[in-house]
């Protein structure tokens, strides 16, 4: 059985690649001020299960997640400005991404392949909407049509997410991670 302990990863904290690949936590939350996450910071974890991002982070580096065999949810911030190559490289049990239009347009170059097929929601805060759009990396050819196979219905934010299990607001995510 995973454990339930929080990782709080603060602006101050030196953060490296690998530097908490061995952690045990099944939770990282990353607290306001952290603005990147370097390469592989958390590559080859094995006990991670969800990440809550911070509403202010700009950057995500190469392989930061790659292979965390158990990661099942992330919400990327509308903040992020640049995401790198494999970010959730080979995560065997991811199922949900949450993200932006601009992250989505990306997709091919952030996912990485994975055997499993991934729902990723795309989500406007703003316009208050989200569709879902199901997504088999393992098939990932340069093509984006042949890459995806769509649900492009119109929903709303909150309703999206929480049918997936995952929540729009941060602040509502840390408060869960903390209770659970």
């Amino acid at each position: 059985m995973k454990n339930n302990n929080i990782l709080l990863v603060k602006a101050r904290d030196n953060i490296n690649p690998v530097s908490y690949s061995d952690h045990d936590a099944s939770v990282v939350v990353f607290e306001e001020g952290v603005k990147s996450i370097p390469y592989a910071a958390f590559a080859n974890n094995e006990n991670i299960q969800r990440v809550v991002f911070n509403e202010d982070l700009e950057k995500i580096g190469d392989r930061a997640f790659a292979k965390n065999i158990s990661l099942r949810f992330a919400v990327l911030p509308e903040s992020l400005k640049e995401i790198g190559k494999d970010v959730f490289f080979q995560c065997s049990t991811l199922e949900t991404v949450a993200c932006s239009q601009a992250t989505f347009n990306e997709w091919g170059k952030w996912l990485g392949k994975n055997p499993a097929t991934i729902s990723i929601v795309i989500y406007n805060t703003a316009e208050n909407w989200a569709r879902e759009v199901i997504i088999n990396p393992f098939r990932h050819t340069n093509d984006n049509e042949s890459k995806t196979e769509h649900k492009a219905i119109l929903f709303n934010v909150q309703r999206v997410l929480k049918e997936k299990g995952i929540t729009s607001s941060i602040e509502r995510q840390k408060r869960e991670a903390m209770t659970k």
